[in-house]
């Protein structure tokens, strides 16, 4: 159908897709793990304050960046397939091809990315907080 060396629409239409979902998520599990680091940030200086290496703050923002975004994978994952067979039943499309691929970059990938991220983004000091008397 395509000659060859041409790439097929499809498929860089998926990529695409696929690209745009990663870093919606990525947005989304950044600004959740920002509010969360600023209204715990008690905790993390009594964390500091005890003796806490830095290494278990980022882990900490390292972990919930990575439920939350392997959540938020997942609903997205589901749902999307969800849709595109229902699409595929209404529309009378004989074939359904399952891009795994792309499907494991989106539910895998993404929150071991966000998780990085939110790790690498944490600080290593606390900044010293002045307290009301």
């Amino acid at each position: 159908m395509y000659e060859s060396g041409s790439r097929d629409p499809r498929n860089v239409a998926l990529v695409l897709t696929a690209i745009a979902a990663a870093i919606i998520t990525l947005v989304g599990v950044a600004i959740s793990v920002a509010l969360s680091a600023a209204e715990r940030r008690a905790d993390l200086a009594a964390l500091a304050a005890v003796g806490a290496p830095a290494e278990r703050r980022r882990a900490l923002m390292a972990s919930q960046a990575l439920v939350v975004g392997g959540l938020g994978c997942t609903l997205e994952v589901g749902l999307g397939t969800f849709v595109a067979f229902t699409a595929r039943s209404t529309t009378g499309s004989p074939d359904f091809v399952v891009p795994w691929w792309n499907l494991a970059a989106i539910g895998i990938a993404v929150p071991l990315l966000a998780a990085l991220v939110a790790a690498l983004c944490t600080r290593g000091r606390m900044p010293l907080v002045r307290r009301a008397e």
